[in-house]
């Protein structure tokens, strides 16, 4: 028993198997690399459909604008003409004229201030009374275009969207309310035109989560409330973007989504995860499979190969080593330098080993490095501008989720030119940076504030979480700290150093961007200009507070 039990511990620690066990691990990073390289294919394919479905749902989104745009010009042109005064048949007949004349109108009336419907390209739809849809009372009240959210038609039972406009008499009373309804048959046909037509689904939703419309058809959706699906949540907290979530059947699909503001409404169009990753997936069972036949291929190559090239050395070695013993030193030459080789070759990939580490820290150092010198101005060492712009967004989107106060304070040194024109540009990098050094202890009384170099002479801050009052009193220190410092007469009329600051603030939110901001306290900026300089100057046109 001790015998055999010894036989089977030498075979297991015997080289041919230390070498296929050696052979093994060395294939093993290359399988790894090859399931992770799928691995990331997969990833860059579900990638690539959300923004594809996005795309998608924007150019659905799209469709539904430019239809609106259709029928408010034709409604504008429509109002030019005497069509209330026609009477009967060829009141509708001008009617069923205007809707063959625009693709994407499926109805055309025109309906009496009492909401009286005296004229529609269909038949049906005259005499029907249209008082009580919201539109119709808000084009009446409003004296101008009202676009309705999305509703069951009276006539075709099916769900659309209303534009009406008011048609106005000479002595400037409503004369009639003319009325524009759209379907949704642009969904269906912006599906019909997908490559993925078969695979792809697509619905509209509001703003409550009642399923407007959806491809496929099933019936009719309106009314259908998924407002506690996941997808339908996520669709309706975000004005755009993807999402990875159980459609409405419950497949797990990829979606993008686009909001329609004026339906107030969101078009979702998505593709099934299972049909977009057979691909990938039918690929990485292959993988396994081929790794399998090529694993047994090189175990067998490593079996053949150590024979010839290292166990057979190692008997010759052997042999010569015994025949040593024996007192014959006729040995071949071969294996003389075999220990020497392996051991070469261990301290070899030590000391490459080493050099990479050492590099690999260089790297991270040299990366660190670049990294703050992309973000930071050279001159004055505060951030530069597109370090702002990247800050400005994600403050942003902060303020906007929190409804918090934003502001910004746009700076620029007055008659900077005739100061460096008079004392040189070292002199007037020195006044930059004596500017600089202010603005970066100032900005650190406002947590999270930003300080950077616009460009030129021009500076900006960035202050979340401050009011307008706030924002105008770190202005006012700012300019008296800046002019208390200057030592240095200018050409200017102050006689010294001083700065021009325009103010702007909001709360965001709505359609408003944040570039817009920057503008406004842009704006805010000449008027401090021209206004003689050495002033702070606050925006102050109507505020860009808005509802979301």
């Amino acid at each position: 028993m001790g015998l055999r039990r010894g036989r089977w511990k030498a075979m297991f620690f015997s080289l041919r198997v230390r070498l296929l066990l050696l052979a093994a691990v060395a294939i093993a990073p290359l399988i790894a690399e090859r399931i992770y390289t799928l691995e990331i294919s997969r990833q860059d394919s579900i990638r690539l459909a959300e923004f594809r479905m996005l795309d998608l749902a924007r150019q659905g989104a799209d469709a539904q604008d430019d239809v609106l745009t259709s029928a408010r010009a034709i409604l504008k042109t429509v109002a030019l003409s005497d069509i209330t005064r026609k009477a009967g048949p060829a009141c509708n007949e001008y009617a069923r004229e205007v809707v063959q004349s625009a693709p994407g109108l499926s109805l055309f009336s025109v309906a009496s201030p009492s909401g009286q419907v005296i004229c529609s390209s269909q038949d049906a739809g005259v005499g029907l009374n249209i008082s009580d849809r919201d539109y119709f009372r808000d084009s009446l009240r409003l004296r101008t275009s009202v676009v309705s959210g999305y509703f069951i038609g009276k006539i075709s039972g099916r769900p659309h969207i209303a534009l009406a406009s008011p048609k106005l008499a000479a002595d400037g009373s409503i004369e009639a309310i003319l009325i524009a309804s759209i379907d949704l048959n642009w969904l269906n046909r912006l599906m019909e035109s997908l490559s993925l037509k078969n695979q792809a689904t697509g619905f509209i939703v509001d703003k409550v989560g009642n399923i407007v419309a959806r491809y496929p058809a099933l019936g009719n959706p309106m009314g259908q409330d998924y407002v506690n699906l996941p997808v339908v949540q996520d669709i309706i907290s975000r004005d755009f973007g993807a999402t990875r979530n159980r459609g409405l059947n419950g497949t797990p699909s990829i979606f993008g989504f686009v909001r329609l503001h004026e339906a107030n409404a969101w078009v979702a169009l998505g593709v099934g995860e299972d049909e977009l990753l057979r691909g990938i997936n039918k690929q990485i069972n292959n993988l396994y499979l081929a790794l399998a036949i090529v694993i047994l291929l090189i175990l067998a190559g490593v079996n053949w190969g150590g024979e010839l090239f290292v166990l057979k050395p190692i008997r010759l070695f052997v042999a010569k080593a015994l025949r040593a013993g024996h007192g014959k030193f006729d040995g071949d030459p071969v294996h003389r330098n075999l220990p020497t080789e392996f051991v070469t070759l261990d301290a070899a990939l030590d000391r490459m080993a080493r050099k990479l580490d050492a590099r690999e820290t260089e790297l991270q150092k040299a990366n660190r490095h670049l990294n703050r010198l992309a973000r930071t101005d050279a001159l004055t060492g505060l951030e530069n501008r597109r370090s702002f712009d990247t800050k400005l967004r994600e403050c942003w989107r902060d303020s906007a989720q929190r409804h918090l106060d934003l502001a910004v304070l746009m700076i620029d040194v007055d008659w900077f030119k005739a100061y460096n024109d008079r004392h040189g540009h070292v002199e007037g990098d020195r006044c930059l940076q004596i500017i600089a050094a202010i603005l970066k202890d100032r900005i650190n009384l406002c947590p999270g504030g930003v300080a950077a170099r616009y460009g030129g002479e021009e500076f900006v801050l960035l202050l979340p979480e401050t009011t307008q009052a706030g924002a105008d009193r770190l202005a006012q220190t700012i300019r008296s700290s800046i002019a208390a410092a200057s030592t240095a007469d200018t050409d200017g009329p102050a006689g010294t150093i001083s700065v021009s600051i325009g103010l702007a603030h909001a709360i965001p939110g709505g359609k408003i961007e944040s570039q817009e901001l920057v503008e406004r306290a842009d704006a805010a900026l000449y008027e401090a200009k021209a206004a003689g300089r050495d002033c702070v100057r606050s925006y102050v046109a109507e505020s860009i507070r808005m509802a979301g």
